[in-house]
């Protein structure tokens, strides 16, 4: 299988296309921070020159493998050569929303994540923050669970704050790189959605292509939340509680406490508070892996295990349950692909 590697400019603008090998890694969870990738290349060859490789050009990547979507990165001054071969690091688009910050006070109508989302994004492209991306911006494709909430932003780094909008409301979010045949321009398409999941215990069964297989019970459990945000006296602590009553029967009553020093009121701890809950009340699953060959599970950002009901459901049979892809990393060399994926509570 090969890809087809191809250089843009800042503007989105085609130069060339590359001999080249690029291995890369998709943003998915906040923890990654971006997706990383490495372009390798003979350093003799006559495409390795400053104009296709200088800092800010965009690395294109389109693979004929199924599942495996296009991926773009930006070249960063980061590099090292064997004497033979080049390798350039890369940091997936999402990184360029990192280098723009909101302005001053920025609070958009209360509203569903989706709405809030769509705000927000508005918000960066008229303020000209993502100008190196020529992006679809607004026109984003969702397919998230809605849930009331609030948030502000007060001059704040923009690929944290989208960061914690999704992170609040349980879903994730990625810029879908587009090459438009029409135009020839590279453009973005913004995508969330929603983090998939089931909060009882369970076997699992994977596909013959997916090896190694490792399957953990993850969690920091905690089923009642306190949340304290600034204040200035212990007196009147700004503060705002939670509790699971379902999970506090079944596991007992396990508190923990939160500090956000950038809410200064109780309104403004509830959402975050109540996300952390939502993520803490129940335990669950993780699943590290390799998949060896086609077909992937990139393209949908899920994979769907087949599933026997464990001890608490004893039912019977065989069903199918989503899990969230966490983390991917795919090597065009091995054409492999390494994922996390992990249930989420709902």
């Amino acid at each position: 299988m090969v890809d087809r590697v191809i250089v843009f400019n800042r503007f989105g603008r085609a130069l060339d296309e590359l001999d080249g090998v690029v291995q890369r890694q998709w943003k998915l969870e906040r923890t990654i921070d971006v997706g990383k990738g490495q372009l390798s290349m003979a350093l003799n060859s006559d495409k390795c020159s400053p104009r296709l490789l200088q800092e800010n050009n965009i690395v294109y990547v389109e693979s004929d493998q199924d599942g495996i979507p296009p991926w773009a990165g930006v070249i960063w001054p980061r590099f090292h050569s064997d004497g033979s071969t080049v390798n350039i690091t890369l940091r997936s688009c999402e990184w360029l929303f990192g280098q723009r910050f909101t302005d001053g006070k920025q609070k958009p109508e209360a509203g569903n994540p989706s709405t809030v989302a769509l705000a927000f994004l508005t918000l960066i492209h008229r303020a000209s923050y993502i100008h190196p991306m020529p992006a679809t911006i607004l026109d984003p494709v969702f397919d998230m669970e809605d849930a009331p909430g609030s948030w502000e932003w007060n001059a704040a780094n923009c690929f944290e704050a989208m960061n914690d909008l999704a992170t609040q409301s349980l879903n994730y979010w990625w810029l879908q790189p587009i090459r438009n045949l029409s135009t020839g321009v590279l453009e973005f398409e913004p995508h969330m959605q929603t983090k998939a999941g089931r909060i009882y215990q369970k076997r699992i069964e994977m596909n013959d292509n997916f090896l190694g297989v490792a399957i953990t019970r993850e969690g920091d459990p905690a089923n009642c939340i306190t949340g304290y945000g600034r204040f200035a006296d212990w007196s009147e602590p700004t503060m705002w509680t939670e509790i699971d009553p379902v999970a506090a029967f079944k596991y007992g009553l396990i508190e923990d406490t939160v500090t956000y020093l950038d809410i200064d009121t109780e309104a403004g701890l509830k959402q975050p508070v109540h996300s952390e809950l939502r993520h803490r009340a129940w335990p669950h699953l993780s699943v590290t892996g390799k998949i060896i060959g086609a077909p992937f599970p990139l393209a949908g950002m899920r994979i769907f295990p087949k599933v026997t009901p464990g001890y608490e459901f004893m039912t019977g049979g065989r069903v199918v349950v989503p899990m969230t892809i966490t983390a991917c990393a795919y090597d065009p060399i091995t054409e492999s692909m390494s994922i996390n994926a992990a249930e989420f509570p709902e």
